[in-house]
């Protein structure tokens, strides 16, 4: 039951009625019946009503769109239909759907353009401002206290594309079919996931955080910090030699042969026997369709790689013998000298994730040889993304922990007498 409010109600119709656009404000203090009111002035009108959440701009604008649906249906009006199309073919606006979801009515138009995002989200409360010649101050006053806000979802355009740019180079635990936002309802809940990557039922969540401020906690600056001692590359110099220290993965020899074909080196040294653990070469780990001969040794196979991209069999050294890394750096000197060669500086090819351990026994044995490390991420594993999955986790503290066991004897017999 509805009692009282007449004057109100009437002054409410009469604007109602009028030909032209109106627009009334409603205000007064709280609990006085102004939603009341509201209601039943368009209980027998068409209209929309809606109540905007706490909640985010897009959640808000969502679920008005479905009120107006709800109203007046789909097809909204063929006018706005057009205007809207146009926006689009000029790459104005674009209709963005929840990932992965090609028929949805959450669909909402959103700018696309971040230059008129800027534009309409500061330029018309500070055109007076700048008119005046006040740009500075505009920016003092009114932009910048609002930056941070305005770029959260620009931030998240930004984490799409570099995912896109890593799924590329394939570094990430797999490669996704499909990237987008995603919002929802789930258990009577509005929810927004900021970045979703999907490949069949294997999925990537993100969760975008853009701060004014540097954003390290303590376990980023623990991944910083593996990820610096265990990861090393430098960019590739003329060298005396390019050292490979054995392994079953094609790529090392492929690398090797293109610095090798760029001038870098014309000698390179694989070295390899089979592992220590196994007795056997198994054969190569990766790229079968190329490299599907049967070899004995990791020497054999590295070579064969290395002939079959473009190096010289004269080029190749051999070292067939070693079962570990450190006999890989071990035999190799003892070829190197056997040959009178003076390795003032040498590359050495290896997995990413094997480049710390590799250096410091090369640097053990090769005392004088400055060196350069050129490795390849192999097993999807790199400095970006190891901490992403188990199998990165697995190899990149399984080295961290063979660089101090491996060398806890060698530098007792060297430091302590």
């Amino acid at each position: 039951m509805f009692i009282g409010r007449d004057t109100e109600l009437n002054k409410l119709n009469k604007l109602y009625y009028t030909d032209e656009f109106q627009c009334c404000i409603i205000y007064g203090r709280r609990r006085v019946g102004k939603t009341r009111l509201i209601q039943e002035f368009i209980r027998d009108k068409k209209a929309i009503y809606f109540a905007s959440l706490i909640t985010s701009s897009k959640q808000n604008l969502l679920k008005f769109k479905r009120e107006v649906i709800d109203v007046f249906g789909d097809d909204l009006d063929i006018e706005h239909n057009d205007y809207i199309r146009s926006l689009i073919s000029l790459e104005l606006i674009e209709n963005e759907k929840p990932v992965n979801e090609n028929e949805s009515k959450r669909n909402i138009y959103v700018l696309k353009d971040n230059l008129f995002k800027f534009w309409y989200r500061f330029v018309p409360d500070s055109l007076k401002w700048i008119e005046a010649g006040l740009s500075e101050s505009a920016y003092e006053d009114f932009i910048k206290p609002n930056l941070s806000d305005y770029m959260g979802n620009v931030f998240e355009d930004i984490c799409i594309q570099y995912m896109m740019r890593k799924n590329g180079a394939m570094e990430l635990p797999f490669m996704f079919g499909n990237i987008g936002r995603w919002w929802g309802e789930v258990n009577r809940r509005q929810e927004e996931i900021d970045i979703l990557a999907i490949d069949g039922d294997k999925a990537i969540f993100g969760e975008c955080k853009w701060r004014k401020e540097n954003f390290m906690n303590n376990e980023t600056n623990i991944i910083d910090a593996i990820s610096k001692f265990i990861f090393i590359e430098n960019p590739p110099e003329k060298a005396d030699i390019i050292f490979i220290p054995g392994g079953s993965s094609p790529e090392l020899s492929e690398h090797a042969a293109y610095l090798y074909k760029q001038g870098f080196s014309k000698l390179i040294l694989p070295s390899g026997k089979f592992p220590k653990h196994t007795g056997f070469f198994s054969g190569t780990l990766s790229k079968k369709d190329a490299y599907n001969e049967p070899y004995d040794t990791e020497w054999e196979f590295l070579r064969s790689v290395l002939i079959k991209n473009g190096v010289d069999k004269s080029a190749i050294l051999k070292e067939d013998e070693a079962t570990y890394t450190y006999e890989n750096a071990l035999f190799s000197k003892i070829v190197t000298d056997r040959m009178n060669l003076t390795i003032k500086k040498a590359i050495i090819c290896c997995k990413s994730f094997h480049s710390r351990r590799c250096l410091m026994y090369y640097q053990l044995v090769y005392k004088e040889t400055d060196f350069l490390l050129c490795p390849v991420n192999v097993k999807n594993i790199s400095k970006d993304n190891w901490y992403l999955s188990e199998f990165g986790i697995t190899k990149v503290l399984g080295e961290l922990k063979r660089c101090g066991e491996q060398f806890t004897d060698i530098f007792k017999d060297i430091y302590i007498k």
